[in-house]
């Protein structure tokens, strides 16, 4: 008897035990101490060891497998050690949430405010370390030692080129140094010593859809095959950018993201018939595009008739919401919904996934409660979230105090 009863008291301690909550106490600094930079400071715990936790931010949405991720807004930080104390976080709320057990913990430092990737060049972030959690209290310091490279643009191939050009209008619209980026597949039979001039074919991406990739189609045998036949009518593919400093620009101008219509026919596509066999005529001008691709690719052959000869849209989102129910109040706000809408710009991947208000024909929850993951990388800010219908035709939150899109 007594051997049963001590037995589940020493069953019942060891529950109590793993039930008692993680007790974390996290200290950040820079090294060097550097100039004041606004951003925000991630702090994120993963089980995996194979890749770096700061890689998986906002990567899987489901709470279930998501690595736990916590963040604080930081103004004209210094580097000087502080207490890291969380505002926000997913799926977990706060850091005593933490299961027991060996993680993987590291920080990174977002202020890099031209580019929307959270891995952009001079982020800093520290070093990975493993940290045994349990029910007695854990301390913990990262020091921001690391730095992402400035941007390469990766090397031009035979039939692939890549180019990075500056533009004008959008740096004096963000008042900072900005830039365009474009790759071009060339056709097989392009000689550079002749004059000869190829159709070609802009091609926009999915959300958030990068200029680099058309590096895949380099690995794609099947398409390579199709692109070398003599048989293949030769012309040039133009593959777009889909990056601005809030994420997708659309390819069009917005008082939000600033003149990228006007960027790209008045800088980018002249600079590209300049260096590249491209034909110049109307007649020989096609656009297309998948998804977000195919809603661009849609409103540039509307918005720009005289300048394309077709366009291929494919899966465009919706170009008209006259059809949509929507369930949220665009006028009243409240900060209990100001403090869950307000968002940060996040990675591109869970942006494209989560972030985009996506009408349905049926009432629908709020976006932060459909995607909890949305309320925790971001910024409170200040009561008053507004509302807008972008030039895309659809509702984008702004962050909140600022002028900035999400």
């Amino acid at each position: 008897m007594r051997s049963s009863v001590y037995c589940s008291a020493i069953l019942l301690l060891v529950a109590i035990c793993q039930a008692a909550g993680a007790q974390v106490q996290l200290s950040v600094s820079m090294s060097p101490a550097q100039t004041a930079h606004s951003g925000r400071l991630f702090v994120v715990f993963s089980r995996d060891d194979a890749i770096e936790p700061r890689f998986l931010i906002g990567e899987e949405p489901a709470p279930r497998l998501a690595p736990p991720f916590f963040a604080a807004q930081l103004a004209n930080w210094t580097g000087d050690e502080i207490r890291f104390e969380p505002t926000s976080g997913f799926p977990l709320q706060q850091l005593e949430d933490l299961d027991h057990g060996l993680w993987h913990v590291q920080a990174l430092f977002d202020f890099n405010d031209a580019l929307s990737e959270l891995n952009s060049p001079g982020n800093l972030y520290s070093l990975t370390q493993a940290v045994e959690i349990d029910s007695s209290v854990q301390s913990l310091h990262l020091e921001l030692t690391e730095s992402i490279p400035p941007e390469t643009l990766p090397e031009d191939t035979e039939l692939l080129k890549f180019v990075r050009l500056r533009s004008d209008l959008l740096s004096r619209f963000y008042q900072r140094d900005m830039y365009l980026r474009a790759s071009v597949l060339l056709p097989t039979r392009y000689e550079a010593q002749l004059d000869e001039r190829y159709p070609v074919l802009f091609h926009v991406a999915g959300l958030n859809g990068r200029f680099s990739r058309s590096l895949e189609l380099l690995e794609d045998e099947e398409f390579m095959a199709y692109w070398r036949d003599r048989q293949t009518r030769p012309a040039v593919i133009v593959f777009l950018d889909g990056e601005s400093p809030f994420g997708d620009s659309y390819q069009v101008n917005s008082a939000v993201s600033g003149p990228y219509a006007d960027a790209n026919f008045t800088e980018l596509f002249p600079e590209l018939v300049r260096r590249f066999p491209m034909d110049d005529r109307p007649a020989a001008r096609f656009v297309s595009g998948c998804s977000t691709g195919g809603w661009v690719s849609m409103a540039l052959q509307i918005f720009y008739p005289d300048y394309f000869n077709g366009a291929y849209s494919l899966s465009p989102d919706s170009p008209s919401f006259r059809a949509f129910n929507w369930s949220i109040s665009m006028r009243t706000t409240t900060r209990t919904t100001v403090r869950q809408a307000c968002f940060a710009r996040v990675p591109a991947k869970p942006m494209a996934t989560l972030y985009s208000v996506s009408p349905t024909r049926y009432a629908w929850k709020p976006p932060w409660a459909e995607t909890a993951v949305s309320s925790h990388p971001g910024n409170s800010g200040e009561p008053g979230t507004r509302y807008t219908v972008s030039p895309m035709l659809r509702v984008i939150p702004y962050r909140c105090g600022t002028s900035k899109r999400v």
